[in-house]
């Protein structure tokens, strides 16, 4: 993955240009936000290979429909990998400077029909689709959902 040979070539630059040699302990501060934001990174990604009508809709949908995927992947994933994830209120509080409406009980329903239906049979395109008609049920919507 070219991505990752990037991040491995930054750390180098950074040794060579500084003449140092940098190890785990020295990202012990930001490690976890490093490896939270990389997971949310790569939620989108596969949200953007997945859902390939996500980028058709309107910028409100895309959005909306986007990141919210994103934050219950990342739950998922998270539960996996053993790392923390945030709350729901924590989640709707970010998702609100997109800004994405959504209450914390929306979130809560869109969390259990991720974890009952569309999760467990790996359908982040039905999910995208029952959240875009969830959240947003009287706008046009095209073709492409």
């Amino acid at each position: 993955m070219k991505l990752l040979g990037e991040l491995a070539e930054i750390v180098e630059q950074i040794e060579s240009e500084l003449d140092l040699h940098l190890t785990d302990e020295d990202f012990a501060d930001g490690q976890d936000e490093i490896v939270h934001i990389f997971l949310h990174e790569s939620c989108h990604a596969a949200l953007s290979n997945r859902v390939p009508w996500i980028h058709d809709v309107t910028d409100e949908q895309h959005t909306a429909v986007d990141e919210i995927l994103a934050r219950l992947l990342e739950d998922h994933m998270s539960s996996l990998l053993g790392l923390p994830a945030h709350t729901p209120e924590q989640h709707v509080h970010e998702l609100g400077m997109y800004p994405v409406r959504i209450t914390v009980e929306q979130y809560e329903h869109l969390r259990t029909g991720w974890q009952q239906r569309y999760g467990p049979d790996k359908d982040l395109e039905g999910m995208a689709t029952y959240t875009l008609n969830y959240l947003l049920p009287d706008e046009e919507k095209g073709d492409c959902v």
